[in-house]
């Protein structure tokens, strides 16, 4: 597409018509959906899962463990979306490491030593996941809201020749019951896309669920159990995210004078230790253009951090929370507020200006492969993204009705993603937001 003409797409258009908005007179905040909305359309995914793919995902995990009993090599290759190799590193506490992840430095020699009799669990559709499965093994295939697969798009998504369809590479399909753009909440002001985005949720949900459902069948010989790890998993996040929703009006606070801080030229930075929650919100498709990774020599008074933690504990980060409140900005901690029941001593959630409490205080995990085994697949890194998006799906509608339109990331999975982005750069860099 020409600039010029995709200057005058009535898409375009439409938001930088509403970006000048920012500098009209201070609108009157009011208590908005946003927030529940992503809560709603989290529950809409799982709820898809639970319904659908989980019988299909089961019998995948039996065939992994067959495998695995027989002398074959479990692999995972869930990476595309930006932040699942983080949150299922091999070093992450509750991971048994039964599907160790690859990341995004794998090589053609690597792939090459999947064979018959091994598994692969990936999000993955290039033509070395087709080979391996053309050499024998058996792979599941996860799929993601931009990549080819039969409920694709085919005339929004940018095709890649390199790229299969994810039936034509897999054994077993489990669908990520996310919308093509991978936004969940729509917004008038921005007819283009929706935002805020929900692959990570389906991403992160489906590892876990398949490790412990794998574990299981690596214990217990029945091929048909009346009981399921994986369904375990699910179920308990889904009453969750349920739970989640007694915690907005906190999150509509936040939200609120975090637009204040921007209307006072305060910044958005992410900070985790574990670094997923900040790749999942910077430079994210569907996301905001200003959401950074947090810089503590630049933080100033009115700068928002939103602060997240696996644990409530860690005294690096109580350390760290400290000294960026003495910089006067505003933090905003996603974290439990307990680990592993215990409630004594310093908490991170005690020095922030405001907490919103994942419920995942287990610091291994919320499920046992066996009675009286230890607990493992964590929920605190899926109720953490959860979270961070429900709070930023907020703040963008309480930045809209004051005025103060930010600007978003497009899809470069779509098409006219990339010059959307860089049409709207200059825009957002003379601005700040």
């Amino acid at each position: 597409m020409e600039r010029r003409e995709f200057f005058k797409s009535s898409i375009l258009s439409g938001l930088l018509l509403g970006s000048v908005t920012w500098s009209c007179q201070k609108k009157t905040i009011r208590k908005t959906e946003y927030a529940k909305d992503y809560l709603k359309r989290a529950l809409n995914i799982l709820r898809g899962i639970e319904k659908y793919e989980t019988p299909k995902l089961i019998q995948g995990a039996i065939r992994a463990a067959e495998l695995y009993k027989a002398g074959g090599k479990l692999y995972s290759h869930v990476i595309w979306g930006h932040s699942p190799i983080y949150e299922t590193r091999s070093s992450r506490p509750g991971n048994p490491n039964i599907l160790p992840q690859w990341g995004w430095d794998i090589s053609e020699d690597m792939f090459a030593e999947i064979n018959k009799g091994d598994f692969l669990f990936a999000n993955d559709v290039t033509k070395s996941v087709k080979a391996a499965k053309s050499r024998g093994a058996y792979i599941v295939g996860v799929s993601v809201p931009y990549l080819p697969n039969k409920n694709s798009l085919k005339h929004k998504l940018i095709q890649d020749p390199d790229w299969n369809e994810l039936e034509d590479v897999a054994n077993i399909v489990v669908y990520s019951h996310v919308p093509q753009e991978d936004g969940l909440v729509n917004f008038p002001e921005y007819p283009m896309i929706p935002l805020c985005p929900g692959s990570a949720i389906s991403q992160f949900c489906y590892y876990w669920m398949m490790t412990a459902e794998i574990m299981y069948h690596l214990r217990e010989t029945r091929k048909y159990p009346f009981i399921s790890k994986a369904r375990e998993y699910l179920i308990h996040a889904i009453n969750l995210i349920h739970d989640l929703h007694e915690q907005l009006p906190i999150i509509c606070e936040a939200a609120v004078k975090m637009t204040e801080n921007v209307a006072q030229g305060g910044q958005l930075y992410v900070y985790d230790a574990q670094h997923t929650l900040t790749s999942e919100a910077c430079g994210r498709a569907s996301g905001l253009m200003m959401t950074k990774a947090m810089d503590f020599e630049a933080l100033k008074q009115y700068d928002n951090v939103i602060f997240g933690s696996e644990l409530s504990n860690a005294p690096e980060d109580i350390e760290l929370v400290q000294a960026i409140k003495e910089k006067g900005a505003y933090v905003i901690s996603i974290s439990p507020l307990d680990t592993d029941g215990d409630i004594l001593g310093n908490r991170l959630h005690q020095f922030a200006d405001i907490a919103l409490n994942d419920l995942s205080g287990e610091s291994d995990g919320v499920v046992t492969a066996i009675k009286n085994e230890k607990r493992i697949c964590p929920t605190s890194g899926l109720m953490n993204v959860i979270l961070l998006w429900a709070l930023t799906a907020q703040f963008i509608g309480e930045m809209i009705q004051y005025g103060l339109v930010p600007y978003v990331n497009m899809g470069l999975h779509l098409k006219g993603g990339r010059e959307f982005n860089d049409a709207m750069q200059q825009f957002f860099l003379e601005r700040g937001f």
